[in-house]
């Protein structure tokens, strides 16, 4: 066992590098859909360790200006979770996700403990870690593509020890510019040779996830390598970051016009865009709408759904596929933080970035334009994805080891230095606490349910929904009881007492999860046709919740139409047929609701 002193000595030389190789680990170890889980876990310990351990410097860490642009998105996410319909949810972050305003409060404190003891060397140890780290990630998902360990477990992909490829591919963007960060800089040949192994294996791996957002992100990586080093050659780093504000600029108004004015677009060009964009454009579009119900502090993060796709066969059937995060950093700031998030947010990018640029003026350094060039690519890709804390945590180190650059590594003594550290410490494992209190625990054996048997059990769930305030429990306790066939006389979680938790999630979260609201709609039909409710009431009033929670499709409407009409509450579904045709419908759907809609007039 590594004593004390050895721990401290490890803390203060390789804080990234520890934390990373301890979460693979970790990752490896425990169920993989809990990987988002366990890798928050693992930056909380590594924000502790780090704000305990590590002794202060002097230099750019002391800069308190820096330290604020870091805190402002976490804490103005913050406040938008104590405002959100779900609290529990939006701090902690849903199961399978964990991107809620915990992520956000982590990441910046880790940056801040990084930067507040930061050390001559840090880029480039940060840079050795990030490369390691992407390429025991990449080889992992290549292991999954050949199934070298048995079937993936979750998924028909290769995510590796990550929960979705498109979370690996994040950090093989960084992974790759770090690598070449790394070989730049390398002292030796065998460090270099090291550093052209990982970045090799990251970009094979990148081939086999086959992510487009992934393949835009390193291409924008690169490209920010080559003018970041040329323009600061020439001096013109402070001109180049004008020219910058003014391409985002030009970029994000136009995107913004697209998704307000969709519905008004000419025939066949929002297939087109969708196309374009992976099928990611009908989820911008309810993303943009859902922004409008709370525009100033936003609605929280992870209390966005909605439907990207959807389907029927009328009357016979209904399919539809659904999202539980906008898959793009603007939208999702803007949605989960409202106009003072995404603000906050990019006040920071502004600041941090002068500061990272700024010490390459006129002293061209190119290991450090490939760790911004990193940071570019991350951004990049997180337009077409979602945040994942592992990603966000490596992207803060980075931010970190280029800011302090100036930094001399001297240790600091001053007198109450252990009262700033103690509370980062003190916070970060009060958190980790908090992940298990709200249903981190559920997420370890929800896990492990689904690598033993393929399927979470309904005793898990059941417990779950009592426990956990994450609608999900619920909504999968619903979908296996309904699918599952019980002999008579046998016990169903009907009868269970905790099945009326289960209800009660649903009716409080469907107006901001829409599965939820079908979910709840579906138990209502239940309830119609077992003759336990003889009006069309709960079934309604679940429809409405999920009209607010994805306004942007017709689908509420299709759904009330056909459902009504099949169980005899003729009035409610000509209503629902009148007001769907309001909406963007397909073809078919639409002729069936028009024939509904002036049915018996």
């Amino acid at each position: 066992m590594m004593n004390p002193q050895r721990l401290a000595r490890a803390a203060a030389d390789e804080p990234v590098g520890i934390w990373l190789a301890f979460a693979a680990v970790a990752m490896a170890l425990l169920p993989n859909p809990a990987a988002t889980m366990t890798a928050l876990v693992t930056i909380a310990i590594a924000v502790a360790l780090t704000a305990l351990l590590r002794p202060m410097s002097h230099g750019l860490a002391n800069d308190r200006f820096v330290l604020a642009a870091l805190v402002a998105p976490a804490l103005a996410l913050t406040v938008s979770s104590v405002l959100a319909s779900n609290p529990g949810v939006s701090f902690f972050g849903s199961t399978g996700q964990r991107a809620g305003a915990a992520t956000w409060v982590l990441c910046a404190a880790f940056a801040a403990a990084l930067l507040r003891t930061a050390r001559r060397g840090d880029a480039g140890r940060t840079a050795r870690a990030a490369a390691c780290f992407a390429a025991v990630l990449a080889l992992a998902a290549i292991a999954d593509r050949f199934a070298v360990f048995g079937p993936i477990p979750a998924g028909s992909l290769p995510a590796g020890l990550l929960e979705n490829t498109l979370s690996t591919g994040q950090v093989l963007v960084m992974g790759v510019l770090c690598a070449g960060a790394w070989g730049f800089s390398a002292p030796t040949r065998l460090q270099r040779a090291v550093s052209i192994a990982c970045g090799a294996m990251c970009v094979v791996s990148i081939a086999y996830i086959g992510s487009l957002g992934t393949w835009a992100g390193l291409a924008v990586g690169v490209v920010t390598v080559a003018i970041v080093h040329a323009v600061s050659r020439a001096g013109r780093l402070r001109a180049l970051s004008a020219g910058i504000g003014a391409a985002v600029a030009g970029l994000v108004a136009p995107a913004g016009m697209l998704l307000i004015t969709g519905p008004a677009m000419p025939e066949g060009l929002q297939e087109r865009l969708a196309a374009a964009a992976s099928d990611r454009f009908p989820i911008w579009q309810s993303a943009a709408s859902s922004a409008w119900r709370s525009p100033v502090f936003g609605v929280g993060p992870e209390q966005f759904t909605g439907f990207t796709t959807w389907g029927a066969v009328p009357p016979q059937s209904l399919s539809f596929t659904s999202t539980f995060d906008p898959h793009n950093l603007l939208l999702y700031l803007l949605v989960c933080g409202g106009v003072v998030g995404l603000g906050s947010a990019l006040f920071a990018c502004a600041v941090l970035a002068r500061r990272a640029l700024l010490p390459l003026e006129g002293r061209p350094s190119l290991p450090r334009a490939c760790m911004v060039g990193a940071l570019a690519g991350y951004l990049v890709s997180l337009l077409f994805s979602w945040v994942t804390p592992i990603s966000l945590a490596l992207a803060a180190a980075i931010v970190a080891a280029l800011v302090a650059g100036r930094a001399d590594g001297s240790p600091q003594s001053r007198p109450g230095a252990w009262l700033m550290r103690v509370p980062v410490a003190a916070v970060a494992l009060a958190i980790a606490a908090g992940l298990f209190a709200t249903g981190g625990i559920w997420e370890y054996r929800w896990g492990a349910d689904l690598a033993e048997y393929g399927n979470p059990r309904i005793e898990t769930t059941l417990a779950a929904a009592q426990d956990s305030p994450d609608p999900l429990y619920s909504i999968v306790t619903v979908q296996n009881s309904m699918n599952t066939s019980f002999a008579e006389g046998e016990p169903t979680p009907y009868d269970d007492p905790r099945f009326a938790v289960v209800v009660e999630r649903l009716k409080t979260d469907a107006d901001w999860h829409c599965t939820a609201a079908m979910t709840s709609f579906d138990l209502a039909v239940r309830d119609i046709r077992l003759g336990t409710a003889n009006s069309w009431d709960a079934a309604g009033a679940a429809l409405a919740a999920g009209e607010m929670a994805d306004p942007r499709t017709g689908l509420w409407y299709y759904t009330g139409t056909a459902y009504a009409e099949n169980l005899g509450f003729a009035a409610e579904a000509r209503q629902y047929a009148q007001d769907g045709l309001a909406y963007d419908l397909p073809e078919n759907v639409r002729a069936y609701m028009v024939e509904r809609a002036y049915l018996d007039e």
